[in-house]
């Protein structure tokens, strides 16, 4: 049996772009199973991601999520070509430049109970984000959206724009940032979960970005996450990742995530802030397929974008 998968994004009823996919190892698996009666599922939730590598077979997560629907519709076609039909729609208040879209059999919390892959900001609530030291001269309260030398504003399909969330906020070196209007229960996770952050890394700029979380009793982990970064090797858009310290269960609500930069070129663009469980995904709720834009789709907040997958038999 040899099955083909296309992709058809569509706002207001209108065909705006469409990719092709790979079908997956464990999505072939995934459907023949359904098939046979021996799963109860194969495409329960439709996913959208940031980050364009090359799909691959042995793909079982998106790069790096930033929304996903519940698959509303399965239908079938009859006929010349034979094709099933899984059909989403994300929600009016996404907003984001769209570089990568797959097919889930389960939702994450489905299988890992009330633990989920989750943005915990995307910076659209950008006022909230607090410069506290900019290149070493000590500065208050300046909120990032105040001045535009901070922040960058989504714009469709631009390639200096957001990909996920209104804003996304430029770091200068030695500089730190901080919300303290974040409620976020992270006690259910371990350090096998990673914190990670979609960046935009200029070619000029390298050193270290520290992170510390901070509950809602003002307790701090006992050491800040640590990320490096180098983009004369490795420059533009990429995903940062860190596992979360071994005393993340010991805290409550996380109420205050605190950013500094460190070193005389470490500049970065901070565009979203997000929880993995990669480490605990497998074949149960792996991808089915992964397609990768050129050009990517600009999902616009307000208006909800419809996502149309097609899978052809024979």
């Amino acid at each position: 049996m040899k099955m083909t998968g296309t992709y058809v994004f569509k706002q207001n009823g209108e065909e705006i772009g469409r990719s092709e996919n790979i079908i997956t190892a464990n999505g072939t698996r995934a459907i023949l199973q359904y098939l046979t009666g021996a799963s109860q599922d194969w495409a329960s939730s439709i996913a959208v991601g940031a980050i364009p590598i090359t799909p691959s077979s042995v793909d079982i997560t998106l790069k790096y999520e930033i929304a996903r629907s519940a698959v509303t519709m399965k239908s079938y076609k009859y006929g010349f070509p034979n094709q099933i039909i899984v059909k989403g729609t994300l929600s009016p208040e996404v907003s984001a430049n769209i570089y990568e879209v797959g097919v889930y059999p389960y939702n994450t919390s489905q299988v890992l109970g009330k633990r989920d892959q989750l943005i915990i900001d995307d910076f659209s609530l950008a006022y909230n984000w607090l410069f506290s030291q900019i290149s070493g001269s000590a500065v208050s309260n300046i909120p990032a959206s105040s001045n535009s030398t901070y922040y960058n504003i989504f714009t469709p399909q631009s390639i200096y724009s957001p990909r996920v969330g209104l804003y996304s906020i430029n770091m200068l070196p030695n500089s730190i940032m901080s919300n303290s209007h974040l409620y976020v229960n992270l006690s259910s996770y371990t350090s096998l979960n990673t914190l990670d952050f979609l960046v935009n890394v200029p070619n000029s700029s390298s050193g270290t970005m520290t992170v510390a979380l901070t509950d809602v009793n003002g307790k701090t982990t006992s050491s800040p996450l640590s990320y490096s970064f180098n983009g004369s090797t490795l420059p533009g858009y990429q995903v940062l990742s860190a596992n979360l310290p071994s005393d993340i269960i010991s805290l409550s609500t996380i109420k205050t995530i605190t950013i500094n930069t460190v070193g005389s070129n470490s500049n970065i663009v901070v565009d979203a802030i997000r929880i993995s469980l990669l480490s605990e995904i497998g074949d149960l709720s792996g991808l089915i397929s992964r397609s990768v834009l050129t050009t990517p789709i600009a999902k616009t907040y307000g208006t909800p974008l419809d996502i149309e997958y097609y899978i052809q038999i024979g």
